[in-house]
């Protein structure tokens, strides 16, 4: 399990990159609902509006939270990283539907960053596990 100087230093900075367009006039990525069709539409609108709309993380940042295998516990995170979690999450509880939804109010409370990195887990087929954990989401 890796402690919380192990995962600061893998996410330096991940406060509030910069978020230079106004969202307001740009709207939002439409939600998921879990449909392998509308997966790839959705991760990459995701991506770029919580990188570059929102300026939470950079895309190297995201990726290395989608490519982590271990869980992220919000014990693991400092202050600023355990909000960031919480916004990821309310932003994630807006976006998601079905069994996606319920993927994501399974991970710990709060907790925006492990339901990132276990819905990419699920349904990105470029992710290894993917189609494991989609499995074990049906099962």
């Amino acid at each position: 399990m890796e402690n919380r100087s192990q995962l600061a230093m893998a996410l330096p900075g991940a406060a509030f990159v910069s978020a230079p367009l106004d969202v307001r006039l740009l709207g939002q990525p439409e939600g998921f609902d879990g449909k392998d069709k509308d997966w790839q539409t959705f991760v990459v609108k995701m991506r770029g509006y919580v990188c570059n709309a929102l300026g939470l993380f950079t895309t190297q940042q995201l990726a290395e939270i989608e490519n982590k295998t271990e869980p992220v516990a919000l014990r693991d995170l400092d202050d600023r990283l355990q909000k960031i979690a919480g916004l990821l999450h309310y932003l994630l509880l807006m976006k998601l539907s079905g069994p996606p939804l319920t993927l994501l109010l399974r991970c710990e409370d709060s907790n925006g960053i492990e339901g990132w990195r276990q819905l990419v887990r699920s349904y990105d087929h470029a992710v290894p596990g993917a189609s494991a954990g989609r499995l074990g989401a049906i099962l």
